[in-house]
């Protein structure tokens, strides 16, 4: 009897499978912007391709450090931390400041889109990985 109870539990324990926990968020690297989520061109909120002739990069490096350009020129700089569980992206300042949070609505190796807000609305960017 003793060993039914002690083969039932042991299957029981071995049974119960740990809680799926998401992979770890890989951003570093270079990301383009290849698409953005607003309303500039005809007072709608539509996707609207950023054209070839403007080049938006955001650059994460394995130190966490964060740089942002606009046509090959860094415009931005600083740090750069990720919360998996949240799935959000904390930008700071060089000084500490938290200047710049997004969160990953969407994730692939290769493209990802970040949502944040501004000026009192949400904005949303595909990104590309290069």
């Amino acid at each position: 009897m003793k060993l039914l109870f002690l083969s039932l539990i042991s299957v029981f324990l071995f049974s119960c499978s740990k809680e799926n926990t998401p992979a770890p968020i890989q951003i570093t690297g270079n990301w383009k912007m290849v698409e953005t989520y607003d309303n500039y061109k005809n007072g709608s909120f539509q996707w609207n391709t950023v054209p070839d002739s403007v080049k938006v990069v955001m650059e994460f490096d394995d130190h966490h450090t964060y740089k942002l350009s606009h046509n090959n020129q860094y415009i931005y700089n600083g740090n750069y931390t990720v919360d998996n569980a949240a799935k959000k992206v904390t930008i700071t300042r060089p000084d500490g400041t938290a200047d710049y949070i997004f969160t990953i609505s969407e994730y692939g190796n290769t493209q990802i889109t970040v949502d944040y807000n501004s000026n009192g609305g949400l904005y949303r960017q595909k990104l590309v990985k290069q």
